[in-house]
């Protein structure tokens, strides 16, 4: 997340790169406290990202 002059945050979008690797750290186990860490990324912003793209059935854990 990157600041404007007037101080105002600036979000940005996760990569194709950053959401292989949530795929990735989801699938071996990891928490999302580990993987926010692994990323540089906020909790919150991995929490999103897992619930927006669970499978209805949860046969799988997350796909990018």
């Amino acid at each position: 997340m990157h600041t404007t002059a007037l101080g105002y945050k600036k979000y940005t979008h996760l990569t194709l790169y950053e959401r292989f690797w949530i795929e990735i750290f989801s699938y071996i186990g990891k928490t999302q406290a580990e993987i926010a860490a692994a990323l540089g990324r906020s909790q919150s912003t991995i929490s999103r990202e897992l619930k927006r793209n669970q499978p209805l059935k949860n046969k799988v854990k997350y796909n990018a």
